[in-house]
């Protein structure tokens, strides 16, 4: 038994107590520390190359307040004192120990009776290999089941190729979604005309299998992904690839749907307004704001679930042929009346994916995509925005 399936902020001290009764020994993604790091040199090394190599192998948590034998935790341990100062110092202490700097890297609190356990969670990283810089150490380190080894050259040759092995797979998923949707093999059945995509998938899910029960990592959590249109009623159902979330508009093919799998990509789709037969109509605006958005709440979905980062999000158009666009410049005064163009010989309008991180804007991070989306119907760029680049729509 482990934590890592359990959000940080929704584990609680019954959550620890199960490790106890359960015999839950140490393996390579957790570690029992009866007290917390000191502030010898020795002790903040100890802490360094403990976290650095969970980020370096599987990512997991260093429980901290929990006494063990044999690997065996027997019993909590309550730290006391400030909880809060406590996880500052060792938060600063992770920043400045390690380089890179670790992307994954929370600590938490967790109340218990006469005190507080720390959980300080590691998860494996995608822009490393990390190595310990502190008091001239360079010296990089992963973990086993026996505890924790300096890494090889074969092994950090793996690591520093890994990462773009990964993104390939993001974006080669990317593709083959949007070829099953343009063939209408989606969860969700459209009707005639264009269908608004959007992406998001967390780079390290690629790398492990900690989604594969989706639904069951779901109900330890309250965050559930929205269709990328409409604000209900929604409706929920499992399907092989792991929980639907979709919404039925039934007025001009406006039905749309949030698909969680379970590789941990959100996906959501959204049928585009037909005014009559055979023309579909985009509108600038709600666009860019639905596009925004969904990527602001799927990337929160994400976080809440520790799926790590970097995150990649790509927005897209299928079944794009004859589709008209309205847009208008924003001005100081206001919007000027819309325009419309159109678009013809282009079966699907994809923008590159772009990598961000939870906390980055999604309205910024999103730009260079839109402007692509722009340039298909023939305009220089998203109007959405300044010249400077400020975002100018709805938020």
């Amino acid at each position: 038994m482990a934590l890592l399936d359990r959000p940080l902020t929704a584990i609680t001290e019954a959550d620890l107590q199960r490790l106890i009764d359960t015999g839950a020994c140490e393996t390579t993604v957790i570690d029992f520390k009866r007290e917390t790091y000191g502030e010898s040199e020795r002790a903040r090394k100890d802490f360094l190359k403990d976290i650095s190599s969970l980020a370096n192998t599987s990512g997991g948590d260093v429980v901290i307040g929990m006494d063990e034998n044999g690997g065996i935790p027997t019993q909590i341990v309550p730290l006391t004192g400030d909880a809060d100062q406590e996880v500052v110092r060792l938060d600063n202490m992770a920043r400045s120990g390690l380089e890179p700097r670790l992307p994954n890297f929370a600590v938490r609190p967790v109340p218990v009776g006469g005190g507080y356990v720390l959980i300080a969670r590691a998860r494996r990283s995608l822009v490393g290999p990390h190595r310990v810089i502190f008091n001239n150490d360079a010296q990089f380190w992963g973990r086993a089941s026996a505890g924790i080894f300096p890494l090889n050259v074969e092994q950090l040759r793996r690591m520093f190729v890994e990462g773009p092995n990964l993104t390939q797979r993001v974006r080669s998923f990317f593709q083959e979604r949007l070829v099953k949707i343009g063939l209408d093999q989606a969860p969700l059945q459209f009707g005639p005309g264009a269908r608004k995509v959007v992406h998001v998938a967390a780079l390290p899910a690629f790398a492990d299998d900690r989604f594969a029960d989706i639904v069951s990592v779901m109900a330890n959590g309250h965050h559930v992904p929205l269709p990328l249109f409409g604000a209900g009623p929604n409706q929920g159902a499992v399907n092989l690839d792991g929980f639907l979330n979709f919404h039925r508009g039934g007025l001009r093919h406006r039905d749309s749907y949030a698909q969680f799998f379970r590789c941990g990509v959100i996906e959501g789709v959204a049928g585009v307004r037909v005014d009559e037969p055979g023309m579909s109509m985009l509108g600038g605006p709600a666009l860019v704001n639905e596009m925004i958005a969904a990527v602001r709440q799927y990337a929160q979905v994400l976080d809440h679930y520790g799926a790590g980062e970097p995150l990649f999000a790509q927005v897209a158009i299928v079944d794009a042929n004859d589709l008209h666009l309205h847009y208008g410049y924003v001005n100081s005064g206001g919007r000027e009346a819309a325009q419309r163009v159109s678009v013809q010989g282009i079966e699907n309008i994809v923008a590159p994916a772009v990598q961000f991180a939870p906390a980055d804007d999604a309205a910024t991070v999103l730009r260079p995509a839109f402007n692509v989306l722009w340039n298909a119907f023939g305009l220089a760029r998203c109007d959405m925005y300044s010249d400077r680049g400020d975002f100018a729509g709805v938020e």
